[in-house]
């Protein structure tokens, strides 16, 4: 956002991310319940919401030391940098779990290959 040309661009980014991250809140919530036992998944919520509230208010200072210091620029290449690295961490091991998951072969099925 910081390296667009035009203010359209960035409203448009603004709310682009503001869609995913409505979306990908319940599919977070859903994954880490389905590998938690279920007497364990009203702790497992809670320490999410902690841990999401205490990320957002230690990236709310971080924000404003960098802003005070300089314009925009940083700011907004931090907060890409911080994005990233969770989607690479999720991929990767998503990946390692579906190739793990295509490696056991299922009760019943033939497998072709």
């Amino acid at each position: 956002m910081a390296l667009v040309p035009g203010l359209s661009f960035v409203i448009a980014f603004f709310f682009l991310r503001g869609a995913l991250y409505s979306v990908s809140m319940p599919l977070r919530q859903q994954l880490g319940m389905e590998f938690i036992v279920a007497r364990e998944r009203a702790t497992t919520a809670g320490l999410t919401h902690m841990a999401f509230d205490l990320g957002g208010g230690a990236g709310a200072l971080l924000i404003g030391f960098l802003v005070t210091g300089a314009d925009f620029v940083p700011a907004f290449g931090t907060a890409a940098v911080i994005l990233i690295i969770p989607a690479v961490l999720y991929y990767v091991f998503f990946l390692k779990m579906e190739q793990a998951r295509a490696a056991v072969p299922t009760p019943g099925m033939v497998r072709t290959s």
